[in-house]
């Protein structure tokens, strides 16, 4: 469907796996753009991708490197395309602060288990501003939910969103509980509805093939929304299960007792623990099964592995 839809010519998107989010590369005669970099495991494949789009493009620089939102499979290959590219990073503008002081508590990769090597920031970029990439002009809008500091890059022209994991073909990304224990459902809901309102008709989303069935893509994000709302306890365990998937897609393999050590120590898995009455040896086994049934998991004696 994708290769049916029109995209500008100086606009190139890279379909990743579900451990490093899909990357965008806008250029213009000087100057190209990339938005977001992967995951940190995935690095050698970012450089060598980037390195192959450079190759198509003659006497064109690296400028702007700009991240949807400070998730470590968007953001964690920042620090090699700065160090090895010379982008200005562009982060949305909330978390700028946290990023040049490198406030982990804040950007919340230990509190998700997830690694992300230290990266500066050259600036910010705002909502209900104009934001030129290549040479295409994009409207920044706040897109809280998943992340309350996420944002949406729409061009009016071509009428592409770019919507990081505030909107995939089928859902959106894990809505996770701050601690009070509230889950950002009614954030989840607005930026749904701010999408249908700007009625895009293609969306590349952070995850997943580009889509142009944006009316069908809303109804189903409304409807998965409105049944985790109602059902927030499968909220919390969709989300324990989420980040241990993900942990098991970036390690392969591992021991069981790693893998439980890691769970007991990761603070948004106590947080959902904690929520839900259970101990987090329960929360573990639990979520350990429903992967396993899921055939997301396999487990051979002690070892776990991804499937």
């Amino acid at each position: 469907m994708a290769s049916n839809l029109r995209l500008p010519p100086n606009f190139h998107v890279i379909e990743r796996g579900w451990l490093s989010a899909n990357q965008i590369y806008i250029w213009s005669e000087s100057f190209l753009d990339v938005i977001d970099s992967g995951f940190c495991t995935h690095q050698a494949q970012t450089v060598e991708l980037l390195n192959l789009q450079m190759k198509t493009l003659t006497d064109v620089s690296p400028r702007f490197l700009i991240n949807t939102h400070l998730h470590s499979d968007h953001c964690g290959g920042n620090a090699f395309l700065i160090d090895g590219f010379g982008f200005k990073l562009l982060v949305p503008f909330a978390e700028f602060d946290a990023v040049q002081d490198w406030d982990e508590a804040q950007l919340g990769f230990t509190e998700l288990g997830q690694p992300c090597p230290v990266f500066s920031a050259f600036g910010s970029y705002h909502p209900d501003t104009v934001l030129t990439l290549g040479n295409l002009d994009w409207e920044i809008y706040q897109a809280p939910g998943h992340e309350h500091e996420a944002q949406l890059l729409f061009n009016p022209e071509y009428k592409i969103l770019i919507s990081g994991d505030a909107l995939w073909e089928k859902g959106f990304g894990a809505l996770f509980p701050n601690d009070q224990g509230f889950s950002n459902f009614e954030g989840a809901l607005s930026t749904l509805e701010l999408i249908a309102e700007l009625q895009p008709e293609i969306v590349v989303p952070g995850h997943g093939s580009i889509f142009g069935n944006v009316s069908n893509a809303i109804s189903f994000a409304q409807e998965r929304l409105s049944y985790l709302r109602d059902n927030p306890e499968r909220n919390l365990i969709h989300i324990a299960n989420v980040l241990f998937k993900f942990k098991i897609l970036e390690w392969q393999s591992c021991q069981n007792d790693v893998a439980l050590s890691w769970f007991q120590n990761t603070l948004m898995l106590q947080r959902i623990a904690k929520l839900l009455n259970v101990s987090i040896q329960e929360l573990y086994q639990q979520s350990m099964n429903s992967l396993i049934k899921a055939n997301a998991m396999r487990v051979n004696g002690g070892q776990l592995f991804n499937a």
